[in-house]
């Protein structure tokens, strides 16, 4: 239970941080996405029940301010945690930081792709909803991602660092390796 509402607490922290603060960066950089990149690193890494939960909360909480129709951030949330988990069963069954990243930058299209999606949808279907959205192709398909994977690193190496399972073999130099042979 304990954990519980500290996950809770710690999503509605980072969404506040990314709201508030990330948002008020430069033009490009603004566009980091932390929710998403933890959303991503959970379903990867950790557990797929537990990033469909996380990306349910961070698509529930960035609904409340978001100037999208109510559901499309939630939904495409939960679309890219279900692709990514099928990519990540069918074709990138490692749990290595390529991986990660690969997934990370579909992950990241594909949430794009989908909000984009279901805006333009809702826009065609109701008629209340007014407004088509501006497509920046550039910022949503490549700052974004790119910005979204240097924070899938920054969140990797420090979850394995801390946890104790950083491979001792990303620290070998080339004296190291040799020495071990010639041990050997």
């Amino acid at each position: 239970m304990m954990l519980m509402v500290l996950q809770v607490f710690l999503l509605i922290g980072l969404g506040i941080t990314q709201i508030s603060f990330l948002s008020t960066w430069p033009e490009p950089v603004n566009t980091v996405d932390v929710l998403l990149s933890l959303v991503i690193f959970i379903t990867v890494l950790i557990s797929y029940h537990r990033g469909l939960w996380w990306g349910f909360g961070a698509g529930v909480f960035l609904e409340l301010f978001s100037s999208l129709p109510f559901g499309v951030t939630t939904l495409s949330m939960l679309f890219m945690v279900i692709m990514v988990n099928f990519l990540f069963k069918n074709f990138f069954t490692n749990r290595s930081f390529y991986s990660l990243l690969l997934l990370g930058y579909f992950g990241t299209a594909c949430f794009n792709a989908c909000s984009l999606g279901l805006h333009f949808l809702t826009v065609v279907i109701l008629p209340s909803v007014q407004g088509l959205p501006t497509i920046d192709f550039a910022l949503l398909f490549f700052w974004e991602p790119v910005f979204n994977l240097v924070v899938l690193g920054v969140i990797f190496f420090t979850y394995h660092v801390s946890m104790g399972r950083f491979k001792s073999i990303f620290l070998l130099t080339h004296d190291s390796h040799e020495t071990y042979r010639t041990h050997r």
